[in-house]
């Protein structure tokens, strides 16, 4: 792509209005991603309350009675305490399989994005647009929060006491939790190619929405086109760090020690997820105030808006299926 002062050029990450399109107001978008995160987080925190999982255990219970009565030599036949020392072993693939399915959804959500747009869009690099909405900001850090706070709630006198009892866990907020800041970590690594090349622009100061895209920055000279330049930095080192944060998360679980030790530790977590948060949601509402609908222009489209609401019910329904809780209960009723 040409780069110098007179010839307009057009970014990949910028899709310029095609005759006969109805665009989008940007300040809509900015509301369906605030929607989305609502959404999602009310979601997350419901199906991982008592409610569902009682439900799900029950489920798991009748599936494990029908199943021993019409086949009762799988039944292993160990004792109670024998299965509850085995619980460690078994529940981590289930949690495995849920954090995994979790990534899928996740990615799906830019994968659609990008797909649909691309479709009225001939020339655009449909790569680009699902890298550009990986970047999005996402309710990660509230489902976080929300669900730790309910497990304080739920659990203050064994988390107090620095026990737990198994029997007395009768919520998946904290594995909830937990799987939320791994999907995190995945999610968030898809995206950096992006945001580093974004990273790399040097933007203009004295930007106009109306100025002709003539230059994007790379070459010494500032840009006079819309990009995501803005707090792209700062979104790297927070997926960065969000990273190492994870990694230490992720060796506590395989030594199962979460809750207890490990608790505290998960407070670090509310930094890194809040500045995801924070920085990509100023790059992606400063982006959108930027350029105008008709050089970044969406379509309105109803089957991509269902689907992106009921993509939070989808993960939140596949952790509550996967979630080690009605899994473990269900091997060990009497």
């Amino acid at each position: 792509m040409a780069n110098n002062s007179t010839a307009f050029i057009l970014p990949q990450w910028l899709l310029l209005k095609e005759p006969g399109m109805t665009c989008r107001p940007h300040s809509t978008i900015i509301g369906m991603l605030a929607v989305y995160n609502i959404v999602s987080t009310a979601v997350a925190v419901m199906t991982a309350g008592p409610f569902f999982c009682q439900q799900k255990q029950q489920f798991w219970n009748w599936k494990r009675r029908t199943l021993d009565r019409l086949l009762p030599w799988l039944s292993c036949g160990s004792g109670r305490e024998d299965e509850r020392r085995l619980y460690g072993q078994y529940s981590f693939w289930p949690f495995t399989i849920s954090v995994l399915g979790s990534v899928a959804i996740a990615l799906a959500a830019p994968l659609l994005a990008g797909i649909s747009i691309s479709r009225n869009h001939e020339h655009a690099n449909r790569w680009v647009l699902i890298e550009q909405w990986s970047t999005r900001p996402r309710a990660t850090f509230f489902v976080v929060t929300l669900n730790l706070i309910m497990a304080v709630v739920h659990h203050r006198k064994e988390i107090s006491a620095g026990t737990h009892n198994p029997d007395l866990q009768e919520d998946g907020y904290l594995e909830s939790a937990l799987i939320a800041i791994f999907t995190e970590f995945f999610v968030g690594f898809f995206g950096i190619r992006f945001l580093w090349e974004q990273a790399q622009i040097r933007s203009s100061t004295l930007y106009q929405s109306s100025t002709p895209c003539t230059t994007l920055g790379t070459e010494g000279n500032p840009s006079n086109c819309p990009d995501m330049e803005f707090g792209a930095n700062g979104l790297v080192m927070a997926i960065v760090l969000n990273g190492l944060v994870t990694v230490i998360l992720l060796l506590g679980v395989a030594k199962n020690k979460i809750p207890t030790k490990f608790l505290a530790f998960l407070g670090c977590t509310f930094i890194t997820l809040q500045c995801i948060f924070m920085f990509s949601w100023q790059i992606w509402t400063s982006f959108l105030h930027r350029a105008t609908d008709e050089m970044y222009c969406i379509e309105s489209s109803t089957p991509i808006d269902v689907i992106y609401c009921l993509l939070p019910v989808f993960l939140g329904l596949w952790r509550l299926a996967w979630s080690a809780r009605g899994r473990r209960d269900s091997s060990i009723v009497p």
